[in-house]
């Protein structure tokens, strides 16, 4: 019974702490847009702010800040609560590293509402216009957004059908490949839908600044996509050697020789230590990386707009 009441006094303790924290992260992130931040999105996309444009460059990031924050708020909310019932279950406090990858999501989240919030304001007058240029991806962002979805998705579903035949049947394995598959078709729909938003007919200077915008947010969608598809994929890649490995064991492994049980038990580890820890944090730094990346914005001087 005691130890029942430490454990709730405990994660009293451990809530209100992470309450604080959240409490002030929110602060920090809902104060007035800066200078700083505005010179920083101005160059990364190397745009010269006017006194035109630079509303507009402020709406953005005040949006994209704020819902961004609330969907790793709500993400690592999510995951502490369910590190309090598990800690309640088992009387144990453990944290996952699954709750980076969830966290990510979160950030994803957070940045597609971002955009679907951007292309419901206007950010000018006159009648929306859409481009009779086709936009491309790799004007905003880079041709790495297109390419590393699809190989990340692709591999994720590949090697879960490959553990689903290898005779695997752990949700984890399952659920990892076709969330590959999942991030990498949403990411490059979504993406897809930045680039043909419409805008009204701007001046020349509130056009790039809002290319700006769409570059940016394209940045971040597409790195957290690449983030979360790396984590994805490499845990279902896990999944898929880790049951060809017990394959390799036999149904018996007391006939295994000792030999090849090392063999076999040093691989497990091996692939454990490389696709479960070590690619799904390369995944989350690669993410924010990319995510951050300076482009210039190619502008396309002949292209004509006509009312969508």
């Amino acid at each position: 019974m005691g130890s029942s009441y430490s454990t709730l006094i405990l994660l009293a303790l451990l809530a209100g702490v992470i309450l604080l924290f959240a409490f002030l992260i929110v602060g920090h992130r809902l104060r007035p847009v800066e200078r700083e931040e505005v010179e920083t999105l101005a160059g990364l996309a190397d745009l010269d702010v006017t006194p035109s444009n630079v509303g507009l460059l402020v709406d953005a990031i005040a949006r994209t800040r704020l819902w961004r924050t609330v969907g790793v708020l709500v993400a690592v909310m999510a995951c502490v609560a369910w590190a309090v019932v598990v800690a309640y279950r088992e009387q144990r406090l453990t944290f996952e590293l699954a709750f980076l990858l969830w966290g990510l999501v979160g950030f994803w989240a957070g940045a597609v509402i971002a955009e679907l919030r951007t292309a419901q304001a206007d950010p000018g007058d006159g009648p929306r216009t859409a481009s009779l240029s086709r936009r491309e991806l790799a004007d905003y962002v880079g041709s790495w957004a297109v390419r590393w979805p699809r190989w990340l998705g692709l591999t994720g579903a590949i090697a879960g059908v490959v553990a689903l035949l290898a005779g695997s049947r752990d949700a984890w394995v399952l659920g990892s490949g076709l969330g590959a598959a999942a991030i990498s078709v949403a990411g490059l729909v979504v993406a897809q839908y930045v680039l043909e938003r419409s805008r009204p007919d701007l001046a020349p200077d509130v056009a790039a600044a809002d290319d700006a915008v769409r570059s940016r947010s394209l940045h971040a969608i597409g790195g957290a996509t690449v983030g979360i598809g790396i984590w994805t994929a490499s845990l279902a890649v896990a999944g898929a050697l880790i049951t060809l490995i017990a394959r390799a064991a036999g149904d018996d492994p007391s006939l295994v020789l000792d030999d090849q049980a090392q063999i076999l038990g040093g691989l497990y580890g091996l692939v454990l230590v490389v696709f479960c820890v070590v690619l799904p944090i390369t995944g989350f730094v690669v993410g924010q990386r990319l995510a951050r990346r300076p482009f210039p914005v190619r502008r396309r001087d002949s292209a004509v707009e006509a009312p969508a």
